[in-house]
């Protein structure tokens, strides 16, 4: 290769990489069982391929990027399965001191890497899960430039639906963040709300939206605590359980004496749609509507 200075330099090439692992620090993720050639110069960094485990998965990467500060040239990644939140940093036993030696490591690293590599990248992933949530089909393209990665269109199958991401993950390092708009169809509402609450025994029915939303990428908790946005949902053919509203509408309608007011069940609906915000921990609901009914006011 040549360098930047016009001096010609050779290219360094590591060929038939021996396996080895290391793990990174404040991320539960370990990359081990290499095997490949990578071929690194002054002016990019190309796998042909390189193949390994992350987690004990394997996967493939293949492309060449440049070094600089602007994407160009594109890698393609290929996984069969893949847990997200170990790619998110993660809180550390052992103490304060040892909390800033590993930070102090750890920004150093991401000034490396945000000083060194811009490029893009082409996701396919068969599998994978993310704070309990479990989805299929993973595809799409991310961009990393000046220390950001940013996606447009990442797919995946989602619960017999279907979700669409598009945005950054913002402040690398300690207090990484997500901006983000998600468009979600048809996926099963009661499927994702049985992952983390009983709430999916309560409610069914396929769940779309659409929202924009900012928040920290840190763990799952601070993600619920510090989220806010605002958006649109529509719950189709599904039903409340437990509940019966027309026999607890008609029972106050006359003053109890309904011989249905007793009478356990559900409801069913054709469709729910309401506008919603999120802020401090908590969803507000404004503009309930279910097909057939009344409006419904407003909802905390």
């Amino acid at each position: 290769g040549r360098s930047r200075g016009g001096g010609s330099r050779p290219a360094r090439t590591c060929a038939g990489l021996p396996a080895g692992c290391f793990a990174i620090p404040g991320r539960a993720m370990a990359i081990s069982g290499f095997n490949g050639q990578i071929s690194i110069s002054p002016e990019s960094v190309e796998f042909s391929p390189l193949a390994g485990l992350i987690n004990g998965q394997r996967f493939l990467l293949r492309g060449k990027i440049a070094r600089g500060d602007a994407p160009a040239g594109e890698v393609e990644l290929q996984m069969g399965y893949l847990d997200l939140a170990a790619l998110l940093p993660r809180e550390e036993a052992g103490g304060k001191k040892k909390r800033r030696e590993e930070d102090a490591f750890s920004a150093r690293l991401v000034e490396a890497w945000n000083r060194e590599l811009a490029f893009s990248a082409a996701l396919s992933i068969d599998a994978g899960i993310l704070w309990g949530v479990e989805f299929s089909r993973l595809d799409g393209k991310i961009r990393h430039e000046k220390g950001v990665f940013s996606f447009d269109g990442v797919r995946a199958a989602l619960y017999g639906g279907e979700v669409v991401l598009s945005g950054a993950l913002t402040g690398p390092g300690i207090a990484p963040g997500i901006k983000a708009s998600v468009a979600m169809k048809n996926v099963e509402g009661g499927e994702i709300l049985r992952v983390k609450s009983t709430l999916g025994d309560f409610l069914s029915g396929k769940v779309s939206l659409s929202a924009d939303v900012a928040s920290s990428r840190k763990d799952q908790a601070a993600f619920l605590r510090t989220v806010t946005g605002t958006g649109s949902l529509r719950i189709a053919g599904g039903k409340m359980m437990g509940v019966n509203y027309p026999a607890l509408a008609a029972a106050a309608a006359t003053q109890g004496r309904s011989p249905g007011a007793a009478a356990p069940g559900d409801t069913p609906f054709r469709e729910v749609e309401s506008r919603f915000s999120l802020g401090g921990g908590k969803a507000r609901l404004t503009d309930l509507r279910r097909r057939g009914g009344r409006r419904c006011g407003r909802h905390g």
